[in-house]
C-alpha cells in the first residue's frame, strides 16, 4: 500500500520495494495459478542450469517473476505449458539492453512519500550502461537486474536457446 511509504527514508522505501513489487505482480497477472505454475518451473529450470543467483550476476527471484509476469500479461488466454514455451522463445532473443517493463516507469512518489530517483537512462547516464534491465513496476522503478554483466547475459541467453531446442520449439529467430 502506498501509505507504507509515508515517513520512510530512502533505505526504508527501497527495503519495502520487494514486497510492493510482489503485490503489484500478483495484481497484474490475469491468471494467478498459471503464473505461479510457470514461475515455479522457470525458477527450477534456472537453479538446475546454474543461472539463479543475483550474487553471481545472474537473475534472482524478482527478476524471474517480472519476466514470467511479462509473458503472462501479454498472453492471458494461454495455459501454463504454452506460457513456458513463450517465455523461452521471447527471452532467448530479447534485444537487450531494451528494458523489460510491465508498465510505465513509476517516477512520481505517492503523496507524502520521499521522492527518489527512478530508473531512467535518459536522465541518469549510469542507467544507460545496464546490460539486462528488468524494471520493477512499483515506485520507485528500479532495474532489478543491475548485477548482470555481459558474460552472464550470454550464459542466460544460451540456456534459453537450449531450452527452446530441448522443447523442440520452432526458434523465433527463423
Amino acid at each position: 500500500d502506498d501509505t507504507d511509504l509515508l515517513e520512510q527514508d530512502a533505505a526504508g522505501v527501497r527495503s519495502l520495494n520487494g514486497a510492493r513489487v510482489t503485490q503489484v505482480l500478483l495484481e497484474m497477472v490475469p491468471h494467478l495459478e498459471n503464473y505461479r505454475v510457470v514461475l515455479r518451473a522457470v525458477k527450477e529450470w534456472a537453479v538446475t542450469h546454474g543461472i539463479y543467483s543475483n550474487v553471481l550476476g545472474f537473475l534472482g527471484g524478482v527478476n524471474w517473476a517480472i519476466l514470467v509476469a511479462w509473458v503472462c500479461i501479454r498472453h492471458p488466454a494461454v495455459g501454463p505449458a504454452r506460457l513456458l514455451e513463450l517465455f523461452f522463445r521471447t527471452f532467448a532473443v530479447w534485444k537487450w539492453p531494451a528494458p523489460v517493463l510491465l508498465g510505465p516507469i513509476q517516477e512520481t512518489p505517492p503523496t507524502g512519500a520521499l521522492r527518489l530517483p527512478s530508473w531512467n537512462p535518459n536522465t541518469n547516464p549510469r542507467d544507460g550502461l545496464d546490460v539486462m534491465p528488468i524494471v520493477t513496476p512499483s515506485y520507485p522503478s528500479m532495474n532489478s537486474s543491475y548485477n548482470v554483466g555481459i558474460p552472464q547475459l550470454r550464459r542466460i541467453q544460451d540456456e534459453m536457446i537450449r531450452a527452446c531446442n530441448s522443447l523442440r520449439l520452432s526458434p523465433p529467430w527463423h
